[in-house]
Order: C-alpha cells, then structure tokens, then sequence
C-alpha cells in the first residue's frame, strides 16, 4: 500500500513561483534564491501526519477545516511560521490503508532560510518552477512509433508548459517521486484519429521505494515519425487527462 501512495503525485502541480525566485536545479532540486519560497506536502489518511496528530493530542479532535489552524500552531512551536496556505485536489484516493495519500496537497508560502525546517517535517521544495529552468540536462529518450493502448506507467508530474516541439523534437520536463533507481521513459504513439496523432510519455520507475520528489528534462526525436503522412496535427496526452497540442 505504502508503495502505492508514492504513485499518486498529480500533475495538477501549479507554478507559484518563479525561476529567479530559484536558481540552480540541482539534481532535480531547486535551490532557493529569494526571501519566500512555496513547499508542498501530499497528507496521508488516517490524520496519521505529525502536525494532525499533535493537534489532536492537544484539542482533542481535528477536521479539514482546521489544517491551516494546526499547521500554524505546529510550525511555531518548532521556531517557524509560514504567509499563505493553498490547498489542492490533486488525485482520487485509490486505497484506504493509513499509509495512503489524500489525495490533495497542501502549500504553503514560507521564508526561504526556514527551508530545512519544513523539510524535516515531510515538506518539500514546490516543484513547479523546475517547468520553466534552463539548467536541467536533456536526457534522450526513444520514440515508438507502434499504436499501443495508453498506459502512463508509475505516475509522474508533467510540466504542460514546459512541453514544446522544436523542429522535429519534441522537449518535455516532469517530476516524479523516487531517487533510488534508473527510471525509464519512452515516447509512445496511440493512435491516430482523423488526421490527428496522439502520443503520450510511458514511465517505468522500476519499484524505486524512494520518496525524493525530482525533475528530469526529457527530448525525443520524431523526424521519423513526420515522414508519414496521414496526420496533421500532433496531441500529447499527459496522465492526469491533459491534452496539449503541439502543432
């Protein structure tokens, strides 16, 4: 099950940031360069998570309506505070166990130098802003022209924005939850419809049971696959029912 709830991370990641608010992306992970940066947290059921169950040790009882509440009163207690507190319905909730996700993350806009203080507590650095650095390495990945039926594979956060065909190439960044084995991706082919191709990005995380939350830039050429004829226009499907033209 606790496996299960490292592949729930959503692609409805929002950009609350901006890249000069982050500089360098260092193996995925953006290093704060500004007063405020936003980090992130997906919660677990069960109020299993640190901050629920001191509230509840303290008050009582607990509801959604008072996270803002408890976070606060968490946060202080250790030293820090934080701005602004977003939340966001990011996936549906697959499985019932403890160990499993929400479903929603919750964000909260903080001082840049009480970073590692969050992140001591399951926070971690908004990964958004990674969508729009030019300093991530483009891995090449291979294209399979084949129509296969869609199958994303272990979830993973696509940056729609940072999607964009140059030439014949098509260049995408995305996040994913892991650190701890080689992942693979391929570009795959669908189908294609009344004149309009889609592809969508297959990703085998090879059971990594880590948790790090990284980014990774991705290219795949397609000049074999313009040589046909019997499409115009190009539609890459993103997991979380995303689709984005690219031409």
């Amino acid at each position: 099950m606790k496996r299960n709830a490292k592949w729930l991370l959503s692609a409805a990641m929002f950009i609350t940031t901006a890249c000069d608010h982050l500089v360098p992306c260092d193996g995925g992970r953006l290093v704060p360069n500004a007063e405020h940066v936003w980090v992130e947290i997906m919660p677990t059921q069960c109020l299993s998570n640190v901050w629920q169950q001191e509230w509840i040790e303290e008050n009582g009882e607990y509801s959604r309506e008072q996270e803002e509440e408890a976070l606060h009163a968490f946060f202080r207690k250790r030293g820090v505070d934080f701005y602004e507190y977003r939340t966001e319905q990011v996936a549906d909730i697959v499985c019932a166990a403890c160990g499993c996700l929400e479903g929603y993350a919750a964000r909260l806009r903080i001082d840049a130098k009480n970073l590692s203080t969050f992140e001591q507590y399951g926070f971690t650095l908004g990964s958004g802003s990674a969508a729009l650095c030019d300093d991530l390495p483009d891995s090449v990945i291979a294209f399979n022209a084949e129509p296969q039926r869609v199958n994303f594979g272990g979830s993973y956060t696509l940056h729609a924005d940072s999607a964009a065909l140059e030439g014949t190439t098509l260049k995408l960044v995305l996040s994913y939850s892991g650190g701890c084995r080689e992942h693979e991706y391929e570009l795959r082919l669908n189908r294609i419809e009344n004149t309009v191709a889609y592809i969508f990005l297959h990703h085998n995380a090879n059971g990594d049971p880590c948790e790090a939350y990284l980014t990774v830039r991705l290219r795949a050429d397609l000049q074999s696959f313009f040589m046909r004829d019997d499409w115009a226009k190009l539609v890459l499907l993103g997991p979380n029912g995303e689709q984005i033209s690219l031409r």
